[in-house]
């Protein structure tokens, strides 16, 4: 049972090394991308409502830089975030990874302590 145990902690931990994901939102589907080169997530918000969302360079997270990405968005407001999903429309979303590793730590000192 404690090898078991030790495993499915291991696991968890070798899931936090995994490439950024990002919500991307075009023509209102939101679907998910693996970032590969990008390490960090943009989400353009119109409005108060999330209105697109993609993968990019951390280093262009600013205004001007975003205004040339999304021309024809007038009032927009984004916002920059380096976790996995971390641009989600709703901010209430949590990372798979985040729930996996705290609940790992807790069966871990559940088990052992």
């Amino acid at each position: 049972m404690k090898t078991l145990v030790v495993l499915v902690f291991a696991l968890t931990l070798l899931g936090l090394g995994s490439a950024l994901k990002c919500y991307t939102a075009y023509s209102q589907v939101i679907e998910t991308q693996d970032c590969s080169t990008e390490d960090a997530c943009l989400a353009v918000y119109t409005e108060g409502s999330f209105h697109k969302g993609k993968c990019l360079k951390y280093a262009d997270c600013d205004l001007e830089k975003v205004r040339q990405m999304f021309p024809g968005i007038a009032n927009m407001k984004f916002r920059c975030c380096t976790t996995s999903l971390c641009n989600a429309a709703s901010l209430s979303v949590a990372s798979n990874s985040l729930v996996g590793l705290l609940l790992s730590v807790a069966l871990f000192s559940w088990c052992f302590l």
